[in-house]
């Protein structure tokens, strides 16, 4: 099942969190990837801060400190805007600190994650006709045909 359908089988059924946040992340990159233009609203918000948990996911704190600098204020933005002054806090101090106290800052976030999968997840459901559109766009890898 794609995207879209996931995300619409998701009202009337919950699927597994994980599952959805699987399948909605690489779609929606690739429709934002079609378009040239990042979202804005509550799904820019979205992209963004995943786009954050994505990258210190796959190769720890330190990759923010080569992060694209355009980027980060995205990224720290977003964070604001959902709530999560303890992430904006956690990017901060993770793009100024040592090597050594980059350890103890990817055990805070670990302490976060969780939370923050439920916090994406909300918001996909929240907001699932503004994701849906996103997703659908003329042009997009999965806009229906």
């Amino acid at each position: 099942m794609n995207a879209d359908a996931l995300l619409e089988a998701d009202e009337a059924a919950p699927v597994n969190d994980l599952e959805l946040l699987d399948a909605i992340w690489p779609a929606l990159c690739d429709a934002i990837a079609a378009h040239d233009d990042p979202p804005t609203g509550v799904v820019g918000d979205w992209f963004w801060s995943r786009l954050s948990l994505e990258e210190i996911q796959s190769a720890g704190l330190a990759e923010l400190q080569s992060a694209p600098p355009e980027e980060l204020p995205e990224m720290t933005e977003a964070w604001q805007r959902l709530g999560r002054a303890d992430m904006v806090d956690l990017l901060f101090a993770a793009l100024t600190a040592p090597p050594a106290r980059l350890d103890a800052l990817e055990d805070r976030l670990d302490d976060l994650a969780d939370g923050l999968d439920d916090l994406h997840v909300r918001l996909l459901r929240a907001h699932r006709a503004a994701f849906l559109a996103t997703l659908r766009r003329p042009g997009s890898v999965i806009a229906p045909r």
